[in-house]
């Protein structure tokens, strides 16, 4: 089937935006080589979680990434955004294909306090 002009278009359009607005990073599939992409940052947040003997932060990352650099999101991917040391993993249920780009909410839990931390000390 022929792209019609309106699909021309849109995927020019599409990569003008992610040329202008893209942020590098590295995208590598559940079991497979990382790869280089640009993804476009919708959101990002930071929350704070305290659970029995530790404290972590809770990062959410909402974008998207052209179906020309990744054919398909899934299970267990991450998403690394260039110059950070978060990675990112891929929530399954979030993802969306509108045929030019996926559009995606992943996550990632960074552990601040880790170890043997007791309510009540040892006699």
């Amino acid at each position: 089937m022929q792209n019609s002009a309106h699909d021309d278009a849109a995927q020019v359009a599409v990569d003008c935006i992610y040329d202008l607005q893209g942020v590098p990073g590295t995208y590598t599939q559940s079991g497979g080589s990382p790869a280089t992409v640009t993804v476009l940052v919708d959101d990002r947040t930071r929350g704070t979680q305290d659970k029995p003997g530790s404290r972590s932060k809770t990062y959410v990352l909402r974008g998207s990434v052209r179906v020309a650099q990744i054919e398909e999101l899934g299970r267990g991917d991450t998403i690394q955004l260039l110059g950070e040391t978060i990675v990112f993993r891929v929530l399954p249920s979030s993802v969306n294909n509108d045929g030019l780009e996926w559009d995606f909410e992943a996550t990632a839990e960074v552990n601040l306090s880790v170890g043997d931390v007791r309510t009540f000390p040892d006699r």
